[in-house]
């Protein structure tokens, strides 16, 4: 890294008056880690400029935690490695309210650096901005737009065993019953949960989220929130990891949960996370725009690219186990890597609209997945297509999911394999992101694979 790329160190960040004025009581210093996981301290207010002004520090090795919170030890990098101390800084440029906290609260996004100042490599945030660099060096600037899919939900009666005996789609607002069936697009299903999302604009608000559109998805007790598009798409992507805090914490304040899980209900449709993407040249014009419905050469380029590079990708767009229940024909959740124009059954669409505003649909990541480690893997996708000039298949007429070209691996251990031997991926995110994503990976697989479920039980045990 060059000197340019290191952390201004002798930057001095002012507390925001409000952290008094408020009557900020604790402040929660986070990390995302390379699930998507927040990670970090809760401290009290007096903290806060010592926080912001990088005087924190956590093991490098939080950034590659398993989902349960373990050490990775066969990545190598954790105790071979001495498990030293990043330094952390500030990613969203200070501190944000929490709103649906019951003390005074503000939450601290931050960037792992080492403790020469250069950029962590394992951290999700600065590999998609090492992704947004090459497009500045071409002139080039992305612009993003994410959406996701979540579910709101009550576990049944005192039953708080969510893994083996299922939770209950989400009640009816005041009642007990619970929602009977699907109801997309149904506008009286928001009236009933309307002081939630009343109370997520106001967290947005606070949090500096663009939010846009709140949809009443397929499933029962399913939603979705849309985003609006950022010129900037580290700002994009910060946007969905804190747009999905903010669910999660409002949803709590209603005494309910909210899951991004990508298959929470085998029988009902599974959480999407899309990203909506354009790029444009140095005088803001859309370089996916020629005027016309089919798009621009480098449009039909960047398809290329995503086409070429989705399948060693598909660690990053379905990270867990239960991610490939989600990836199934027939579901609005795509199985192929086509792409078509205004078509919903394939993995990339061109939607309809003025040609000023043509776009990529990226529709193949679970809402469970990392949205930093999403957008890098798009937009290194759409890099490749431009600057190598990929050419696309055709693109698909009709049903998506009938087409044998490019079926999606539905195998967790395959797509690890695969994201570790690709030289897309090695090209794109460096050796010890990779190492570490992948041995997280491998570990997380081995531990499920231990575990015999009451189902298997159920199903075996009196019988063979």
């Amino acid at each position: 890294k060059s000197e340019s790329d290191k952390v201004n160190t002798s930057r001095e960040l002012e507390v925001p008056d409000w952290i008094m004025a408020d009557g900020i009581e604790r402040v929660t210093p986070v990390v995302c880690d390379l699930n998507g996981v927040y990670r970090g301290k809760r401290a009290p207010h007096q903290d806060v400029h010592k926080i912001l002004n990088g005087e924190m520090k956590l093991p490098l090795s939080t950034l590659f935690l398993d989902i349960w919170g373990r050490d990775v030890l066969q990545s190598g990098l954790v105790l071979e490695a001495g498990d030293g101390d990043g330094i952390l800084y500030p990613a969203v440029g200070g501190a944000l309210r929490q709103s649906w906290c019951s003390v005074g609260s503000a939450l601290i996004p931050l960037s792992m650096y080492e403790q020469n100042g250069d950029p962590c490599d394992a951290d999700p945030r600065h590999a998609l901005q090492s992704v947004v660099d090459a497009f500045r060096e071409d002139g080039l600037t992305p612009v993003c737009a994410m959406e996701a899919e979540f579910y709101l939900y009550r576990l049944r009666g005192d039953d708080t065993d969510f893994a083996i005996k299922g939770a209950a789609p989400f009640p009816r607002a005041h009642t007990e019953e619970f929602l009977p069936q699907n109801d997309l697009y149904a506008i009286h299903r928001l009236d009933e949960v309307q002081p939630i999302f009343d109370d997520l604009a106001v967290a947005c608000e606070k949090m500096d989220i663009p939010l846009g559109a709140v949809v009443s998805e397929g499933g029962a007790g399913q939603f979705e929130v849309n985003l609006e598009h950022r010129a900037d798409a580290v700002r994009a992507a910060d946007d969905m990891q804190l747009v999905k805090t903010a669910i999660r914490g409002v949803a709590a304040k209603h005494g309910l949960g909210a899951t991004f899980m990508a298959k929470p209900y085998g029988e009902e449709a599974g959480n999407g996370m899309h990203a909506h993407i354009s790029v444009v040249d140095a005088d803001g014009r859309n370089i996916f725009d020629d005027g016309t419905p089919k798009g621009s050469d480098a449009l039909i380029n960047a398809i290329g690219g995503l086409q070429a590079t989705l399948l060693p990708s598909m660690l990053i767009f379905a990270p867990h186990a239960n991610s490939y229940r989600r990836l199934r024909p027939e579901t609005h959740a795509p199985t192929t890597a086509s792409w078509g124009y205004d078509n919903r059954t394939t993995a990339l669409r061109i939607p309809s609209g003025p040609s000023q505003a043509r776009r990529i649909e990226h529709r193949v990541a679970g809402a469970d997945a990392n949205p930093y480690l999403v957008l890098a893997a798009i937009l290194g996708g759409i890099h490749h297509g431009l600057a190598n000039r990929s050419v696309p298949d055709a693109p698909s007429q009709g049903n998506a999911y009938a087409q044998s070209e490019g079926v999606f691996v539905t195998n967790w251990l395959q797509s690890i394999i695969d994201f570790e031997e690709a030289s897309f991926v090695s090209d794109m995110f460096s050796k010890r992101l990779i190492k570490a994503f992948t041995a997280c990976k491998r570990q997380e697989l081995d531990t499920l694979a231990s575990i015999v479920s009451r189902e298997e039980i159920d199903t075996y045990l009196s019988v063979v």
